[in-house]
């Protein structure tokens, strides 16, 4: 993969790249109260979410609709 093109900017395939890869590690740090949790956007099934009013991790369990869990699998 080509970085930078002959001015030394960044060529389209690495900023594409680049964005993909921030959007998953910022779907990968979430966190909030329960109230910000993310209805729509979301990445994956299992992607984790720290609520901060349940003080706890909550996982993706389906996209659509969107279906949050703790760790014993309890809709949350």
């Amino acid at each position: 993969m080509v970085v930078a093109g002959d001015r030394l900017q960044a060529t389209l395939p690495y900023l594409v790249w680049a964005t993909q890869l921030s959007d998953y590690v910022a779907a990968a740090t979430g966190s909030g109260t329960t109230a910000e949790r993310p209805v729509s956007g979301l990445m994956w099934v299992g992607q984790m979410y720290y609520d901060t009013t349940l003080d706890l991790p909550v996982w993706v369990a389906s996209l659509g609709p969107t279906v949050w869990v703790d760790a014993t699998g309890a809709v949350v």
